[in-house]
């Protein structure tokens, strides 16, 4: 069989899968550590109907990202505005960027954000030139401290 005809058969499938992740309903939030390029590195994370939320920081450094992934992004590669909120909280305005390394929209997070975030039900992230993205915080507060233990900030 030839790869034209490998690839037709493929896309059907691939549809499903689409289509299936698209009604998926949100992850649970979890804590868990990686080896980076960088060094040993924490991370929070839950994944969402499009992709998933990443929270990242060197082990032992607290110096948080947040990482949205997404099926397609906005079309500039630099100073990507993206509204946050905690349930029915303030928008906060955060300059983010597609990261080089990942190559998600990353933002970076204060301790204070991330506080909101243990206490709260739902985030919304309002991305300009893009979605809104808004994930449940149900669930994240063992994640999280977790998370801010393994940064040193906990």
């Amino acid at each position: 069989m030839n790869c034209a005809r490998k690839l037709i058969l493929l896309l059907p499938a691939a549809a499903l899968l689409f289509l299936a992740a698209q009604s998926a309903p949100a992850l649970a939030w979890e804590h868990s550590e990686a080896e980076e390029d960088w060094g040993p590195t924490c991370i929070a994370r839950q994944g969402h109907r499009t992709g998933s939320i990443d929270i990242i920081s060197s082990k032992g450094t607290f110096n948080p990202s947040l990482l949205i992934s997404l099926p397609k992004y906005p079309g500039k590669t630099q100073d990507i505005t993206v509204l946050l909120r905690v349930d029915r909280g303030n928008n906060i305005r955060v300059a983010g960027a597609i990261n080089d390394y990942f190559g998600n929209i990353e933002l970076k997070m204060s301790r204070d954000q991330l506080d909101s975030m243990i206490k709260g039900k739902r985030l919304h992230l309002a991305i300009e030139g893009g979605p809104t993205v808004t994930a449940t915080l149900k669930g994240s507060s063992a994640a999280l401290r977790a998370f801010l233990r393994c940064a040193g900030a906990g």
